[in-house]
């Protein structure tokens, strides 16, 4: 019914809360669960409704973690989870609480070392293992080896964390090992790869990859050359699994993107986006109308460029080919800007045109130059400044200052416009500020600057 409001049962709620945050990508479960609680704005149902989506999705990651005193960090998995919220560390025959919400270690308590056959088979491994995260996985990689139930699997988690670049990545591989139980000769080793990648940065785009994996590896008495022929296994199956990736983004760049769409326009040039309300002015001018047949010819052998004389049925094709007149000023416009033209005289013209540009300029700076040094030869050469000090009794010091012309040969030769004679021919700044040396000494006291009042 229209217009009628969507109620959700709590069941319901929990169940879509729990989907996004199972869905989040790595390294960005706080984001998403900051998220959801405030759509969901109910701590109470999100805290009890979620806790076990909080674990799974803890679990599924591969999740690392850092026990105190032990120096290789190990890793919350579905193989080493002995429920109620606690987990085992088999290389340090510890276990511990882990709190999923909060990420945090607690309560850890030694336990019994595993069987003498099965502990030798895990340590050889996980002394091969170490060896390899550090070779190929070392700024992030922690490997562990779980001894449960009868099985041994090897574990793998690498990430890669950098909000401020907007991309998030991780990589998790386990493999079950066919060892023990007196097994011998070639056996299946299976395993499992998956790489999650999020870049988000003006956009949204994640890269979710899974692999099954089955091969074969030899298994001896020989516990060392078993490790290593099993962790040259694994590493030949995760390197390829790696080439291959790189290959189909290769083939995808090449091919399928290729088909999607044009890497260029038909003109072999971007288009200058910043121009276009310029091509707009240019599109609604009606005298290009005129010149449209003339230009769309000039269009197209610039388009066909070198390729009209080594195929020839195809310049002939495209050349003769009619447009519609309501293609003719779009083409007009592209021609006339977008696309890049032969021009050898073109060059010089920009040239020349530059020279004369720096040779204006060259004046121009002259110019300015030659009119200031002139002026400060009029206003500094012929007229002084007059100091004087005097002191009355009981009365500090006082500094005062007088214009007045420059008496001599060079006041006769060259005459400032300020001295010339006559209160009437003086400027209107100069009558206010400067006394005239004809006049009496009681005006000139008048009009005398005091500095010490300033």
């Amino acid at each position: 019914m229209a217009g009628a409001e969507c109620t959700l049962s709590e069941a319901d709620k929990v169940r879509i809360a729990s989907d996004f945050l199972l869905h989040s990508p790595p390294g960005e479960f706080n984001d998403t669960f900051n998220s959801v609680r405030m759509l969901l704005n109910n701590d109470t149902l999100l805290k009890e409704g979620c806790a076990p989506a909080f674990g799974q999705y803890n679990k599924e990651q591969f999740v690392p973690v850092k026990l105190d005193g032990i120096e290789r960090q190990t890793l919350i998995t579905p193989f080493n989870d002995l429920g109620n919220g606690r987990f085992v560390d088999d290389a340090s025959n510890k276990t511990f609480r882990f709190d999923h919400l909060r990420k945090e270690v607690s309560d850890v308590q030694p336990i019994e070392p595993l069987e003498h056959t099965v502990e030798l088979w895990r340590k050889a491994l996980q002394a091969e293992l170490d060896a390899y995260v550090d070779d190929h996985f070392a700024r992030n990689g922690v490997g562990c080896v779980f001894a449960r139930n009868g099985n041994i699997v090897v574990c793998i988690e690498s990430h890669q964390f950098q909000p401020k670049n907007f991309c998030n990545g991780r990589w998790r591989s386990h493999w079950t090992v066919p060892v023990g139980d007196g097994k011998s000769g070639f056996q299946e080793l299976n395993g499992r790869v998956k790489v999650q990648v999020h870049y988000y940065e003006d956009g949204n785009v994640q890269l979710f990859s899974e692999k099954e994996i089955s091969t074969k590896v030899q298994i001896t008495a020989d516990f060392e050359k078993t490790a290593k022929d099993v962790m040259a296994a694994i590493l030949k199956e995760e390197a390829g699994y790696q080439q291959a990736v790189l290959d189909n983004y290769v083939a995808m760049s090449d091919s399928t993107f290729k088909a999607l769409r044009r890497q260029l326009p038909v003109t072999r040039s971007k288009m200058d986006w910043v121009k276009i309300p310029g091509y707009i002015t240019d599109a609604n001018d009606p005298n290009m109308n005129d010149t449209a047949a003339s230009d769309n010819s000039t269009l197209l052998s610039d388009i066909l460029g070198s390729n009209a004389t080594t195929s020839g049925s195809t310049s002939t094709t495209l050349s003769t080919t009619t447009l519609p007149p309501s293609t003719t000023t779009t083409l007009d416009i592209i021609s006339s800007t977008s696309i890049p033209r032969h021009a050898d005289g073109s060059s010089v013209t920009l040239f020349l045109f530059s020279f004369v540009l720096f040779i204006v300029a060259i004046a121009l700076i002259a110019k300015v130059l030659i009119s200031k040094k002139k002026r400060r030869d009029i206003i500094g050469g012929t007229a002084r400044w007059r100091l004087s000090a005097s002191s009355q009794s009981g009365a500090p010091m006082q500094t005062s200052a007088a214009y007045a012309p420059v008496n001599g040969q060079r006041a006769q030769n060259f005459r400032n416009p300020m001295d010339a004679g006559g209160g009437e021919n003086r400027l209107d700044w100069e009558r206010q500020f400067f006394a005239d040396p004809d006049n009496s000494s009681q005006e000139q006291s008048r009009l005398r600057l005091d500095f010490n009042r300033m």
